[in-house]
């Protein structure tokens, strides 16, 4: 448990902060930390997990141990547990088989990509008509300096 308190700190951490020897605030006797994120179990729980799946220590078809089992693991609540499962469900990574247990599915990334692809296309399209309505308005000023 210890280990991945520090895993989190070294992650979530980052903000300037005073060096001990320094009487004085000049960056270059700062040492950069970072911010503090707040994380919840469920979300460090589920990124775990995923993390085992992605790297292949459970494979397409593997059941993994009982919910109880796993919670322990974690040192969790089982109702935690519950949620980081249901971020996996949701993810495809795994499946959930009620009263027989909880199995790894074939990673399919193709949703994952149509899903990028789409916001790409819709954040450019939103951008490219803001630029469309900024050079309009621009050009109605400049023409109604000139005037």
């Amino acid at each position: 448990m210890n280990q991945v308190i520090d895993q989190v700190i070294e992650r979530r951490f980052q903000a300037r902060v005073p060096s001990p020897s320094s009487k004085n605030l000049e960056p270059e006797n700062e040492i950069l930390l970072k911010p503090i994120r707040r994380v919840r179990l469920y979300e460090n729980a589920a990124d775990q997990i995923q993390t085992l799946i992605l790297r292949k220590k459970y494979a397409p078809g593997d059941r993994l141990p009982s919910e109880r089992s796993l919670a322990q693991q974690f040192h969790i609540s089982r109702h935690s547990l519950r949620e980081a499962l249901r971020i996996l469900d949701v993810m495809g990574l795994i499946e959930i088989k009620v009263g027989d247990g909880i199995y790894v599915k074939e990673v399919n990334f193709l949703p994952y990509i149509e899903s990028l692809n789409f916001s790409i296309r819709t954040r450019l399209q939103i951008e490219r008509d803001t630029l469309v309505k900024l050079w309009e308005t621009r050009r109605m000023l400049e023409v109604g300096m000139v005037d």
